[in-house]
């Protein structure tokens, strides 16, 4: 059975119409859902659109009380991030799910994941695990008791001082400096990972010579897109190849993650065409970006 593939986001933006469509159109067997608002509810036509408000369950209302806010984002936005997971939860209890990959929105998908991890029955989850924090960007969670684990982790630290206080002294150090910075969804991600029974693998360990690539960001010097270890250098017959620079390897992109100021280039690199609909929706995007430059002079 086909792996449904999750996305969660609030407001309509114009990167959105494109990074769901190209995971519909690499996936046509997969259930494309949405978690979102009611602002991009217009995308409910093309795939399944559920209002996270519908998700709020009493862990959530819970964490809201006893959140602590350790991070430099936004105490709206950081909360937010680590919500993502009890909805997750929330919907898959709901619909008695066996399985399901996430990736953030600004994430551009080119394969079929189910064919990909199918093979990788013995993994619980699977993410983008760095050595001092692990990123969700893109999550495929084999084994949805761990998701409930994870819940029920986030929560009891919250709830115990003496349990966050020695994860902020674990994580926010000197030494740790370059890599943590606050107390994120990706620390408590990492944490949950390492101290407790679970069966987890890096995402960047690619398959068949592909790779789910670490995140690119755009370089406005050089005008190039390319992460810490990768470079973004075509795209042939409907593939996008990145090399790695330190030993010039090239492979497909399974995946990209266009972080940031990257993210404007998204539509650039779709292999979908927009339903009419959306084309309509993404056009007076860029006309109203238009008119407030043209604004400027006027």
């Amino acid at each position: 059975m086909a792996i449904p593939i999750f996305f969660i986001h609030k407001g309509l933006h114009p990167y959105l119409l494109f990074t769901i469509m190209q995971a519909k159109f690499s996936n046509p067997n997969s259930e494309i859902i949405l978690i979102g608002d009611d602002e991009n509810k217009v995308l409910g036509k093309y795939i399944t659109h559920y209002n996270y408000n519908e998700l709020i369950n009493n862990n959530i209302l819970e964490l809201r009380k006893i959140y602590k806010h350790k991070s430099n984002n936004k105490k709206d936005y950081e909360l937010f991030c680590i919500e993502r997971w009890f909805l997750l939860n929330e919907y898959s209890k709901k619909f008695k799910l066996k399985n399901l990959f996430y990736i953030d929105s600004d994430v551009m998908l080119y394969e079929n994941i189910t064919q990909i991890f199918d093979k990788l029955s013995s993994v619980d989850v699977l993410c983008f695990d760095y050595e001092k924090i692990s990123s969700g960007h893109y999550c495929y969670i084999n084994n949805l008791t761990k998701l409930d684990n994870l819940n029920n982790y986030i929560l009891d630290l919250y709830n115990d001082n003496n349990k966050f206080n020695e994860l902020c002294e674990s994580y926010l150090t000197t030494e740790n400096s370059a890599y943590v910075k606050s107390i994120s969804d990706m620390v408590l991600l990492h944490s949950f990972l390492r101290n407790n029974d679970i069966t987890y693998a890096n995402i960047t360990n690619y398959f068949e010579g592909k790779i789910f690539t670490n995140t690119f960001n755009f370089n406005k010097v050089k005008n190039i897109v390319n992460s810490e270890k990768t470079n973004l250098i075509s795209f042939t017959n409907n593939k996008f190849l990145v090399k790695f620079k330190d030993n010039n390897e090239i492979l497909t992109a399974s995946a990209i993650h266009f972080h940031g100021e990257a993210k404007h280039l998204i539509s650039s690199y779709a292999t979908v065409k927009l339903p009419i609909r959306l084309k309509f929706i993404n056009l007076s995007f860029l006309l109203n970006k238009l008119y407030k430059k043209i604004k400027k002079y006027l």
